[in-house]
Order: structure tokens, then sequence, then C-alpha cells
């Protein structure tokens, strides 16, 4: 699934290399938990060592002297990381004395968007597949607060679900979007943003390098259904791009970056800068970085799409697209896809 993929990314837990005094490790708060038994045979109290690249408890048995161990290994499992130097990438370290852990895309991945999304099951420590298509009141007084918007709750399962909705949270964690939403391949996320954003005799400027498939259906669907016209630029074009924003009454702009297969990268700042200046919405997609190489909206895109079918879920099992941003857009694509019913299926959550 999608949020299994994500949770992998994380690989092992995060633990400071030096804790501070009111703090402690993630080796000595293992040890704190063991409570042996006496018909394990070992003693109530391992003894706990904390090194600057992972930490050791040794549990030793009270019979015999026998040795048994359990490490955790640190934060960073990826080579040439520099811990010494500030920042918010993998095993990041502060500077300046104290070593200060900094919030990871892989513990991003295993931890956040855990608890907000399942506020029924919300005592499983493991998120559940919840396999439904309609979901039940208490009475019909809790459906009316429901109605009149006194009662969050789920309704349909087109509307949304308690698994799929911690996969967005996580997704919206990496991404640093307001909002998240997922959908059933990355194809539907690109048309269903477009069909909920564009109007009616709308323009669109996209690049030569955008998916083909989205290109058709701007140069096709949209124009025949829809009268939208479109201005195809070189990814490169900044100059093109100026002139096609003062020429035209723009309401959005649409590129990959990097382009697939050439690998072509947009200046995200630049493009998002003049877009915003001429009152256009500027939208990146990122399948081929994934918010783990390049996050586009503190680049200054106002959103991001991804087909999580290639690298977010990674093992070839899964189709899923998402879209983040701020919580306005997004949740003009979600009215959109309540009525489309594009959505994404529990277990690929």
């Amino acid at each position: 699934s999608l949020g299994f993929a994500l949770a992998k990314v994380g690989g092992v837990a995060a633990h400071p290399a030096k804790a501070k005094p009111r703090e402690a490790s993630m080796a000595q708060l293992g040890a704190k938990m063991w409570r042996v038994r006496n018909a394990g045979g070992l003693t109530s109290t391992p003894t706990c060592s904390t090194r600057a690249h992972g930490s050791r408890c040794v549990l030793v048995r009270a019979a015999g002297g026998k040795r048994e161990s359990a490490r955790t290994s640190s934060l960073d499992t990826s080579p040439g990381v520099d811990k010494s130097s500030s920042g918010s990438g993998n095993g990041a370290f502060g500077s300046g004395g104290a070593e200060e852990l900094f919030a990871s895309s892989g513990t991003d991945c295993v931890h956040k968007g855990e608890r907000k999304g399942r506020p029924r099951i919300k005592d499983a420590l493991t998120t559940p597949i919840v396999q439904t298509s309609t979901y039940w009141f208490e009475d019909t007084e809790e459906l009316i607060e429901y109605q009149e918007g006194r009662y969050q709750s789920y309704e349909y399962g087109r509307y949304g679900n308690p698994t799929v909705r911690v996969c967005e949270e996580k997704i919206a964690e990496l991404e640093k979007a307001e909002e998240c939403l997922v959908s059933g391949s990355g194809m539907n996320t690109a048309t269903t943003m477009l069909l909920a954003l564009v109007p009616q005799h709308g323009h669109i400027i996209t690049t030569t390098d955008c998916y083909r498939r989205t290109r058709q259906f701007i140069q096709t669907f949209l124009a025949d259904k829809m009268n939208v016209t479109a201005t195809v630029l070189d990814p490169s074009d900044l100059e093109g791009l100026e002139r096609a924003l003062k020429e035209n009454d723009v309401t959005l702009y649409f590129s990959e970056s990097p382009t697939n297969p050439y690998l072509r990268c947009i200046d995200v700042p630049t493009v998002s800068r003049l877009c915003r200046e001429n009152g256009a919405i500027s939208v990146v997609d990122g399948t081929f970085a994934t918010p783990v190489n390049q996050k586009p909206l503190e680049l200054g895109a106002d959103l991001v799409i991804s087909s999580g079918t290639k690298y977010m879920a990674g093992h070839n099992d899964v189709l899923c697209g998402y879209i983040a941003g701020s919580k306005e857009l997004v949740g003009q694509v979600k009215h959109m896809q309540n009525i489309l019913g594009g959505v994404m299926d529990p277990h690929a959550g």
C-alpha cells in the first residue's frame, strides 16, 4: 500500500545521538520498558550505553551470565550525510553545541497523520484498512448534527475514508501543504484538477515536456467540450511564458519538473512569481522527484500533483495520484472528485 511504502521510507525510529538531561534516548526508553519476569530468567534492570551512532541495551541473564543485546540504529541510514550541518533533511543535526534533531522525511513517513484520520478507531496502533462503502450514525440526532455541520464524521466511501485520510495527511506533511487529496491514479488527479479549476473558455499554459496524455486531454477534450485554449511552451522559455501571461487571460500553468523522460527542470520560483503577478494558478507535477527531493510548494507553486503509482508507492502494486496545496484550491478539486468519483481504494491507501 502507499501508506506502507511511505512508512518503509522512514526505516528505523529516530533518536537523538546525545540525549538532553530531561530527555531519554530510544534505548533508554526501551530499557525502562523492560520489566522482566522471574520466569524469563533475566535481570529486571538491563544495562544501557548510549553512543553517537546508535544506542545499545544489554540484557544480562541472571543464570549463567549469558548476554543478549537489542540494538537501535541512528536516524540516518543513508551514506554521505553531514550530521554536523543544520537543515531539515534526513538525519540533519543542528549546530551550536547541542545536537538537535530536526524532523526528517523518514520520520514524517512513519509517524505523521496516524491519529487525525481515524477518530473511531484511534485505539489501534497500526492504521486499519477500513474496507467499507458506508458509515453509520449513532442515532438520527447525530445524523442531523452531521448534516448541519455540528458533527464531523464519514458518510459515504466516495466522500472519504479513514485509511485513505491517514495517507493524505502523511503526504500533506511531506509536501508541507495545508491539504492533500488522493485519487485512483495520477491521470485522474490531473484531469479532475483541470476540470475543477479551469472554467469554460479558460486558457492554460503547459510545456512540451508535459505528460502526453495530459496534453491530449487539454488540447482535445477541454478544447472541444469547454472551448479551453492552450499555449504550449518549452520548459525553459521564461520570456515566452511572460508574453503568454500578458497576452491571454491565463487561468492555470501546468508542467512537470523534473520532466519525464528528459529530466528538464523548470525555474519553479520564477514561474510561480510570474503566474502570481498575472493572476494564474501555478501547478507543478513533482512525480519524478517526490517530496523527498523537491517541495514545489516551498518554492512558490500553488499546487503540486503527483502520480504516486511511481516512486511514492514504489512496489509496482498501487495505482494512485495526489494533489496538495492550500485548503481552498484542494477543496475545489475535492468537490469535483466527489462528483466524478475517482477515489482511492482503502487497500491502496
